[in-house]
């Protein structure tokens, strides 16, 4: 199926912006990110499968390389209907088939220009690998540089959806709106009031069926009926008691006619009956049960949430190009100190040097890698920098002070251990993974992912092909 096509850039000769004829297809779309290929925004033909070119959008937003899922993606279609333009505002564009395509799509190359001109000068666009989701919904913020407005939709079940953003989440569930709590927390983006909502204290649902029922036995079978007060004798009895087959009303303690209210009586207030323990009551116990989960419980145990719009901050603009410092690293340097890289680079071939002139080595290389740090941001939310606390001392009380190390793509350690036999090292490595786990089973009840590599330092030693092949392998 001849769906999705690629647009080259305005300097591009004319008849090279757009063909029909070029298809890509989404095995195209991932070895994309090795051609280096040059291009301006992606085109989806929506008309013909709906569902397969959200599942195509997903799958550009999803990849790792910016040069590919930072770049603006166009939708056009045949004919609007009410499904498709819903659809159309998770796109950067969108044009009628009946338009004339190159002159939609002059207009739009003119439009993501400014767009275009900032993934172009990211470092390491071709070949960087944004593998922390954060990090990415962060990029994607600062590069539309406009306000990301949220829309209120059954089809999510937080109810409301991001739709420039949406496509890049792999699961509806609760971590998006914590990812954007993180972001703004860390003052990377700033959010504006747009509404309020409440959430399923456990699944985060958005659509809760708020019940009465009795204070006491609970049941949710009850009657309400509105109670009379005679003004003449005093009587008060619910309305029932007064109404007659004809529909008027008669005291049932002195026979006489109420014909008009305010005059003869007034209503005060509502009375509840439980049908099933005949208990009767004024004021129902509300309770409410979410649609999704089926949990019951008070409203007030409900979690109120407040729906924002979001921008990206001077400071956000500013990590989204030259890279996110997460928390994590910024209390471990602080507790463990950290070389810069290009100094920990240094320290090794110095001790490479001295292994070619002594012509022995008992020095190792250990790398670990957090591959689920960003779960662990969300999972504890505001509680991430004491937690993050607790870590760092474990690297603290596991190292060594002779012990060299430095941090490459947020959340990958390598530390170079002087005069330690590659069996020692892997020993260290091992504690410092088992000190890690215990940590997070113990307080969070989560095992992350934290594979370590060891290898002895020789004379041969590449860290790039070490750094390399251990990513190769882990991502």
């Amino acid at each position: 199926m001849k769906q999705v096509y690629l647009v080259h850039k305005q300097d591009a000769p004319p008849t090279q912006k757009f063909d029909f004829a070029s298809t890509i297809t989404l095995d195209d779309i991932d070895s994309l990110a090795e051609s280096k290929q040059e291009f301006a925004c992606w085109l989806i033909d929506i008309s013909q499968d709906i569902d397969s070119a959200q599942e195509i959008l997903a799958n550009i937003r999803q990849q790792f390389t910016p040069n590919l899922y930072l770049r603006p993606v166009v939708f056009f279609y045949s004919q609007l209907e009410s499904r498709i333009e819903k659809v159309l505002m998770s796109a950067d564009g969108f044009f009628p088939l009946h338009q004339d395509p190159n002159h939609a799509i002059e207009g739009l190359l003119s439009q993501f220009a400014a767009i275009n001109q900032w993934i172009d000068k990211l470092p390491h666009l071709h070949t960087a690998t944004d593998t922390d989701l954060i990090f990415r919904i962060l990029r994607l913020i600062v590069s539309r540089n406009k306000e990301i407005m949220p829309i209120a939709t059954v089809q999510q079940i937080n109810g409301y959806i991001y739709p420039v953003l949406n496509p890049i989440m792999q699961k509806s569930d609760s971590s998006f709106f914590k990812i954007l709590d993180f972001l703004e927390s860390q003052h990377l983006i700033t959010g504006s009031f747009v509404s309020h909502c409440y959430l399923c204290c456990q699944c985060y649902c958005a659509f809760l069926n708020f019940k009465e029922s009795c204070p006491q036995c609970g049941a949710e079978d009850i009657s309400t009926d509105e109670l009379i007060h005679h003004f003449r004798c005093a009587h008060v009895a619910e309305a029932y008691r007064f109404k007659q087959a004809d529909d008027s009303l008669i005291c049932p303690k002195c026979d006489k006619h109420l014909k008009h209210i305010g005059v003869d009586y007034d209503k005060p207030s509502l009375i509840s009956h439980c049908n099933q323990c005949n208990f009767d009551f004024q004021e129902a116990k509300i309770i409410t049960q979410c649609f999704n989960c089926q949990t019951l419980t008070e409203p007030e145990n409900q979690i109120s949430r407040t729906i924002k719009s979001y921008e990206s901050t001077a400071i956000g603009r500013n990590a989204a190009i030259f890279g996110l410092d997460t928390l994590f690293h910024k209390i471990i340097s602080s507790k463990v100190k950290f070389l810069p890289e290009t100094t920990f680079r240094q320290f090794l071939e110095i001790e490479i040097e001295r292994i070619k002139r002594y012509k022995i080595s008992t020095s190792t290389l250990g790398i670990l890698k957090f591959i689920d740090i960003d779960k662990i941001y969300l999972q504890q939310g505001t509680q991430a920098e004491i937690f993050f606390e607790e870590l760092s001392m474990i690297f603290k009380s596991s190292l060594r002070l002779s012990d060299i190390i430095t941090s490459q793509n947020q959340s990958i350690f390598i530390v170079l251990m002087i005069e330690t036999p590659k069996k020692q090292a892997q020993l260290v490595m091992d504690r410092l993974t088992e000190k890690i786990n215990e940590l997070l089973v113990s307080n969070i009840d989560f095992e992350a992912k934290t594979p370590t590599t060891v290898e002895k330092v020789s004379v041969d030693t590449d860290l790039d092909r070490l750094l390399e092949n251990f990513i190769k392998q882990y991502y």
